[in-house]
């Protein structure tokens, strides 16, 4: 293994990455326990649903932005900072309105499983909490054009450390209800990380202006909408799951279905995160391609073998040690742990797309597969409980790894010469 990371800074990038998510999402476990064990399960449920629609619309209204800004930094650090804050202005501006639309809607329907429309400080969290997800979103991504892992790491680890505090504040005090605690917490704590990741920013750039530039953008909106769909349609079927299962089998049944996502989520983030190191790839560079993906396949491949059995053999224990009323969900948990290797198909998929400049193709294959997911899981919640809803995700995206499979083999059976270090 340390071979292979020191030939590869592919593997190395990814690694940062994981190691990152690591530590905030152990941070972010101890958050979801905190909650389970001080807030009633129908409030955890309905907080993570309202937390999961505000990321989702982030994700949506992010526009390929954050893509984009990783290959414009990657070329040019010279106008960074305009770089940054164009991307940036568009990805916040965009996401509010996104959750403005959102919160029109809910309104209209009179439901108020994901969002409480009656409640103003509820809506003014949600619209905040909307425009802070994309605009964490591209910082994010900015930090990995600028080859500075350690803002991500920085801003999420203030996020997921102040959250952590607040929230039992919040509940020492007496203060709102137990969905507003949790939603509130998220919130102020998004916030604040962005201005932490912009300080760091700032100082990790020295030249050009911090003005927009709508003229940048308007310049490169082909490029940014074929980055949109295919980034939406890795990240939005996980941020839609939460939203299906709370309004199809209730607020308490969702608080034990987001913890089992959490823990999986360990495993299947790391497709996602090679898939993002990969990007690094020079296009057209098959020989490169070729060796890293076939390095990436075998240690998903190896991390799917340890996950099955983890999660099929401690789901129930797990779970339990969240809340003994979240062990409903353990068999969506065991189904949910046989996820990674169909991830690492699609993951391998979008990254080869991109190297071959194929996005727009891809992005319309993987919207349509990441909408079968979807469908799925609304099925699944319709005919059963959430084991079913768990078994028929994995029913889907076997399937989209079996669509995509072909393209992924050419690639990995492709014969090439060593691939020199660097």
């Amino acid at each position: 293994m340390e071979r292979v990371m020191r030939v590869s800074p592919v593997l190395r990038g990814a690694a940062s990455l994981y190691g990152s998510t690591v530590i905030t999402s152990a941070l972010g476990f101890f958050f979801w326990l905190v909650a389970a064990r001080t807030v009633d399960p129908a409030d955890v449920g309905r907080s993570s649903a309202t937390i999961a629609a505000a990321s989702l619309v982030g994700a949506i209204c992010l526009f390929g932005l954050g893509t984009l800004a990783i290959a414009e930094l990657a070329d040019d650090r010279s106008a960074a900072r305009r770089i940054i804050s164009s991307t940036g202005a568009a990805a916040t501006l965009l996401s509010l309105l996104g959750a403005v639309v959102v919160a029109v809607i809910a309104a209209a329907d009179g439901h108020h499983t994901v969002l409480d429309t009656g409640s103003p400080l509820a809506v003014t969290l949600f619209l905040v909490l909307g425009a802070a997800s994309g605009a964490t979103l591209l910082l994010d991504d900015v930090s990995v054009g600028l080859l500075r892992g350690s803002i991500q790491l920085t801003r999420n680890t203030v996020a997921s450390a102040t959250k952590l505090v607040l929230l039992p504040v919040l509940v020492a005090a007496g203060l709102f209800d137990g969905t507003t605690r949790i939603v509130l917490s998220w919130t102020v704590t998004l916030a604040l990380s962005v201005v932490v990741a912009l300080v760091l920013v700032d100082r990790a750039t020295d030249a050009g202006t911090w003005r927009p530039s709508l003229t940048y953008l308007v310049a490169r909106r082909r490029l940014i909408g074929a980055h949109h769909f295919l980034n939406l349609s890795v990240s939005a079927p996980r941020l839609v799951f939460p939203v299906v299962v709370a309004a199809a089998l209730g607020a308490r049944a969702n608080a034990g279905f987001t913890a089992a996502m959490l823990v999986t989520s360990f495993a299947t983030i790391v497709p996602t995160h090679l898939s993002t190191a990969l990007f690094a790839v020079t296009p057209g560079d098959d020989e490169r391609l070729g060796h890293e993906c076939r390095a990436s396949m075998r240690i998903c491949t190896a991390l799917s073998v340890v996950t099955a059995v983890v999660f099929g053999f401690g789901s129930h224990l797990i779970l339990r040690i969240f809340n003994p009323a979240y062990v409903d969900a353990t068999t969506a948990m065991v189904w949910l742990g046989f996820t990674t290797l169909p991830a690492t198909v699609k993951a391998l998929y979008v990254v080869i797309a991109r190297v071959h400049g194929r996005m727009a193709r891809a992005a319309v294959a993987s919207t349509a597969t990441a909408g079968l997911q979807v469908v799925a899981a609304v099925i699944g919640a319709a005919v059963g409980g959430l084991g079913t809803v768990g078994f028929a995700i994995l029913l889907a995206q076997v399937v989209e790894a079996l669509i995509f499979l072909p393209p992924v083999l050419a690639v990995l059976r492709r014969p090439s010469a060593a691939v020199a270090s660097s």
